[in-house]
């Protein structure tokens, strides 16, 4: 089996103060980088805003992802229009623009650093739906992935090439494959409706 699956739990999380509110870094590649280092290849985290008026913090050559799981933001990249996202849309940027946010949310946010490629979206499930991702029509020219799958209110089951996994809500399942090729599907339930935050890196 050319992959290993490991979920993120509480205890597994590392919170910090920011000027704004709290911080929470619920995953960073590799284990032994740093995030004010600027040396990941990537890094997943979520963060309670609690000011109205906030600027982030500018991280070259970093690509960033963002979306909110309460509460609705306004963006502002370089002093132009704003961007409007409520929970569960996801906004894309270059972690070197001048950012400012507007609104007091939850966020997720997923952080790209060199040499990496990777892409962050939001599922929807409705009530006892199946959602089937077909990972051969998804490959790139990368042969080590990471999938990463984040439920904030809703338990989930995941089938990976006929293995199931039970995911409870609130958790993070990071799915490590490491041969090219090695994963063909992934399927994922709920027996309710829910949002679910998906991720794929690749380097």
């Amino acid at each position: 089996m050319g992959y290993k699956t490991e979920i993120i739990t509480k205890d597994k999380i590392k919170t910090s103060n920011w000027s704004g509110g709290t911080t929470n870094e619920i995953y960073i590649y590799p284990k032994d980088s740093n995030y004010k280092d600027l040396n990941f290849k990537w890094r997943i985290s979520s963060a309670t805003v609690e000011l109205e008026h906030s600027t982030f913090t500018n991280l070259p050559k970093v690509y960033r992802y963002i979306t909110t799981l309460e509460g609705s933001m306004d963006l502002c990249h370089n002093k132009g229009p704003l961007i409007h996202l409520e929970p569960f849309e996801v906004h894309g940027f270059s972690g070197d623009v001048n950012t400012e946010s507007f609104g007091t949310v939850t966020d997720f946010n997923l952080m790209i650093g060199p040499g990496c490629d990777g892409v962050m979206n939001a599922l929807n499930l409705t009530e006892g739906s199946l959602l089937k991702l077909n990972l051969n029509k998804r490959r790139n020219r990368y042969s080590y992935h990471n999938y990463i799958f984040f439920s904030p209110n809703s338990d989930l089951t995941l089938t990976i090439d006929g293995n199931n996994i039970s995911l409870p809500k609130n958790h993070t399942l990071i799915i490590e494959s490491y041969e090219k090729d090695s994963l063909s599907s992934i399927e994922i339930a709920s027996s309710q409706p829910c949002n679910i935050i998906s991720i794929e890196v690749g380097f």
